[in-house]
């Protein structure tokens, strides 16, 4: 199998759980109540699922090796947009968090809740999520160093501590 093959399921994978959201805004619209319990398993699965193992993989390890590559303009562009993004969904898991914890003492902060889900679901629909599942397919194309080092490194993904990454 290619190594960026399971790139790939993971995006495909991060899209189910964002398509998800649709119907808990749904829900918090019509009751003004969010459901933590929901909000804390979504935000386990993109800190430790998405951005700790597939983002990390990107990142630390096709990113890194790629940028030693002769990319086009475009596919550096794009891997940059991902870097962005990346950060940009970790910013918003973290206020997302902070309004849950304040709805639990009990401020309405189902409006901002809601506003977080959105923004996460559309990162998910956002064009550069799309382009990157087809730059990781053009890029596999060709074996190169970050092919190799994947399936080196990957045994060592997740064994930092999660505190260390937010």
């Amino acid at each position: 199998m290619n190594p960026i093959g399971p790139m790939m399921w993971e995006h495909r994978l991060i899209e189910k759980l964002l398509r998800l959201f649709e119907g808990e805004i749904r829900k918090i619209n019509e009751s003004n109540k969010v459901d933590t319990v929901f909000i804390d398993t979504a935000v386990d699965f993109m800190r430790t699922y998405a951005d700790r193992t597939h983002h990390g993989k990107e990142e630390d390890i096709l990113f890194r090796d790629l940028v030693e590559k002769p990319l086009s303009p475009e596919h550096l562009r794009i891997m940059n947009e991902l870097v962005e993004e990346h950060k940009y969904s970790r910013e918003t898991v973290g206020k997302l968090v902070e309004a849950k914890e304040r709805y639990l003492k009990g401020e309405n902060t189902a409006p901002e809740v809601i506003a977080y889900l959105k923004e996460l679901a559309q990162l998910g629909a956002f064009p550069t999520f799309y382009r990157a599942s087809h730059f990781l397919a053009v890029r596999s194309r060709k074996p190169h160093r970050c092919q190799r080092s994947w399936r080196l490194k990957t045994e060592n993904l997740g064994r930092d501590k999660p505190e260390n990454l937010y």
